[in-house]
């Protein structure tokens, strides 16, 4: 199990270079957890949510201009995290659909008598 990144890096009252810079190294964390799922490996994703969650506080917690700064980031961020939303999605499905072949075949051998 690969478990992604540490403790969260921001905390609130963080300066808006401090968010920019942490903003950074989420999309470079999250560029590599899509590497990762894409190579098989199992993820451990909680860390990496911490530091998200630690990140949008810190931001949350700026004047509204001063957050303002910040959006062309956050926006780049979310979009990271679309893609391997959709990605996980996707492969979600994949194994689905592959169970239920899986649970197909083996009601199709019961049924013609060839699990005795």
């Amino acid at each position: 199990m690969t478990e992604t990144g540490t403790t969260p890096q921001v905390t609130p009252g963080a300066t808006i270079a401090e968010l920019k810079d942490e903003i950074r190294r989420l999309s470079t964390l999250v560029d590599a957890v899509h590497r990762l799922f894409v190579e098989g490996q199992h993820i451990e994703l909680g860390q990496l949510e911490a530091r998200i969650s630690a990140c949008c506080s810190a931001a949350s917690a700026l004047p509204q201009a001063s957050g303002a700064e910040l959006q062309p980031a956050l926006v780049a961020l979310l979009d990271d995290l679309g893609r391997l939303d959709q990605k996980m999605r996707s492969r979600q499905s994949e194994i689905v659909e592959r169970l239920g072949q899986t649970s197909m075949r083996r009601r199709a051998v019961a049924a013609y008598g060839g699990e005795r």
